[in-house]
């Protein structure tokens, strides 16, 4: 499934045109063709990035539909004169694609749990984009995404638990089993850390339940799927299978955290 955006529309549109204006039914009639074109882009753009105003949005979809009736009524051989909305409503259409933008928050999920805005709304992106890449069949996209934003929601889950409680994070590492070195209980960001320890430090402090524990187990392994070696080495790929349950266990990490912290 092919996928527009909103910059994408923009910016063919000012390299035929270079600025939205009131084109005369001459102009529109001599790039009929860049006109069906910037239709089938519009076509294809994902009906979440659609989000303008109320009255930006009415007249988005009235400029849409007199173009497309207009250059509809051309091809069936009527008079150039049904041209003439049709300049009017393109530039109409193209000054509210300007103010789209090409990604949103996730609506579908509450993440109001995480206090800082900025980060949230990072999130939210990386959350949408993997709902986009679901949509689409981008299955890699979706699995590695995914387990990008498991990653950075247990990190925030964790930074939150320690500011509320000191000393938790290095009890929590105590309590695991380490196959090796433990992580650094005194900064969360460092090397040592990485989706496993995270996930079984979480679990241990009660931030996750068992079975997203076991769920990112199978998340943790498929996102390492980004590397050539493993692909090769174990004969998988992602696919709509991995996707699935990456998005799955990103809807449980989310629902968890929301719920402990």
């Amino acid at each position: 499934m092919s996928r527009s955006f909103p910059t994408q529309i923009v910016g063919y549109l000012r390299k035929i045109f270079t600025t939205p204006r009131d084109f005369e039914h001459a102009i529109i009639q001599s790039y009929i063709g860049s006109v069906a074109g910037f239709l089938a882009l519009y076509d294809d753009l994902p009906q979440e990035l659609i989000r303008p105003s109320p009255e930006d949005y009415a007249t988005l979809v009235e400029a849409i539909a007199t173009v497309r009736y207009g250059t509809d009524q051309f091809r069936l051989g009527n008079s150039p004169d049904c041209l003439r909305h049709v300049g009017p409503a393109l530039a109409r259409a193209w000054r509210v694609i300007e103010t789209l933008k090409d990604e949103v928050p996730s609506i579908g999920h509450d993440l109001s749990f995480i206090t800082d805005p900025v980060l949230r709304e990072m999130i939210g992106l990386d959350i949408s984009a993997v709902t986009t890449d679901l949509a689409s069949g981008e299955w890699k996209g979706a699995t590695l995404l995914a387990g990008s934003c498991c990653e950075a929601l247990l990190l925030y889950g964790l930074q939150s638990r320690e500011r509320k409680a000191p000393g938790t994070i290095a009890t929590g590492v105590a309590a695991v089993t380490w196959h090796g070195k433990a992580v650094n209980p005194a900064d969360l960001t460092d090397r040592s850390w990485d989706l496993f320890s995270y996930t079984e430090v979480a679990s241990e402090l009660r931030l996750i339940s068992l079975g997203t524990k076991n769920e990112l187990g199978s998340a943790r392994d498929y996102r390492n799927l980004i590397h050539p070696a493993k692909t090769v080495r174990e004969q998988i790929k992602c696919d709509r299978g991995t996707a699935l349950v990456s998005a799955g266990t990103l809807e449980h990490v989310v629902s968890d955290l929301r719920q402990n912290l």
